[in-house]
């Protein structure tokens, strides 16, 4: 999340500020080394040397996602790389009001980024959790991605790319709700590319699902972390034909 000015001038996000000003503090450049668990429920983490007692924890760590759960028995977690790109400025900038543009299946997403385009070939392909370095043939298969249902930008030039990881579990679904073996351990995870798009509703989703309250909009049986016990197996890529 990238800090922005709020109405009072400062650069924290809001969902920041709103945690900050109801006690919480966010710790920055350390790791959870340990999910502490005493009596058959979770009592914390500790993070180096130093303790952190909680009566909840929330796993909610992306790529690293389902891998706190004791006995080396992660959920069925599995992060895909993906490569984005921006092109050079456009002669004819896209109008700000122009929808983003994603053709299924053989994928392309596109939309305006400022002056130029933000472009993806949708490729996807099994990768650990870390910062994945970019494939230089992913631009090739953007070429010919552009080629095949957008031949009128193939002109564009490429102004940086860079590697991502999108998550998800067996079933493609998200993962929000209780560990269905380890009281006071909670996930939310598996969001593919759509985490910070509907943050503000999976945080309520995540809520509930602590409180053990339904939702009045979704199934939360649909995307409880119950479903994967006895999955087996990790989510394969879409086509194996992707970088």
């Amino acid at each position: 999340m990238h800090p922005r000015r709020g109405r009072s001038g400062e650069r924290h996000p809001p969902y920041l500020r709103f945690a900050r000003d109801r006690g919480f503090r966010l710790c920055t450049g350390c790791a959870v080394d340990e999910l502490l668990v005493e009596g058959g429920r979770v009592t914390g983490v500790r993070v180096g040397a130093r303790t952190i007692r909680a009566d909840a924890v929330i796993d909610a760590t992306g790529a690293w996602a389902g891998r706190l759960r004791p006995a080396s028995v992660p959920l069925p977690l599995q992060p895909f790389r993906r490569h984005l790109f921006v092109s050079g400025p456009l002669a004819n900038p896209w109008p700000r009001e122009a929808p983003f543009v994603w053709v299924w299946r053989d994928e392309l997403y596109a939309r305006r980024e400022g002056d130029a385009l933000l472009l993806s070939p949708c490729d996807e392909t099994a990768h650990p959790p870390g910062c994945p370095p970019a494939d230089p043939t992913a631009a090739e298969l953007l070429a010919v991605t552009l080629a095949r249902h957008a031949p009128g930008l193939g002109h564009l030039t490429l102004r940086r790319s860079w590697a991502c990881l999108r998550t998800f579990a067996p079933d493609r679904r998200p993962v929000v709700g209780p560990d269905p073996t380890l009281t006071g351990l909670y996930h939310v995870a598996a969001l593919g590319g759509f985490g910070v798009t509907t943050s503000a509703a999976i945080a309520e989703v995540a809520v509930l699902a602590m409180a053990g309250k339904p939702a009045d909009w979704l199934d939360l049986a649909e995307v409880s972390p119950a479903r994967l016990c006895g999955a087996g197996e990790m989510p394969a890529a879409k086509a194996a034909h992707r970088q």
